[in-house]
């Protein structure tokens, strides 16, 4: 049984879109454009998770977050890190040539 396929079969989750995130210090990634279904993996460090009228929560290494299709959200270095939009040709830079999205300066935490 693959629980992951079911919950991305069920949640409408179609296609793949994804790219590898390195952020240090203060760093805020507001992400509101996307229809589709988002799954974030943290590998190592920690973020905060913000979804619009929802309080931050924070997601730490080793965690998965699913969110249903069309959810407007934001990941951040702390809970009142003001967020910016996107740097949708960056991140698609970094996907197409297979590098790391990086966001604020090192140290990555």
């Amino acid at each position: 049984m693959d629980v992951l396929a079911d919950a991305l079969r069920v949640s409408g989750a179609r296609g793949a879109l994804g790219f590898m995130l390195e952020a240090g210090e203060s760093w805020g990634l507001w992400l509101d454009s996307h229809q589709g279904a988002s799954l974030h993996v943290v590998a190592r460090g920690t973020l905060w998770l913000h979804v619009a009228g929802e309080r931050p929560v924070r997601i730490g290494a080793g965690d998965a977050v699913l969110l249903s299709p069309g959810t407007a959200h934001g990941m951040a270095s702390g809970p009142d890190v003001r967020m910016g939009a996107c740097d949708v040709e960056s991140a698609a830079r970094a996907r197409a040539e297979g590098s790391v999205f990086r966001l604020g300066p090192p140290p990555v935490r």
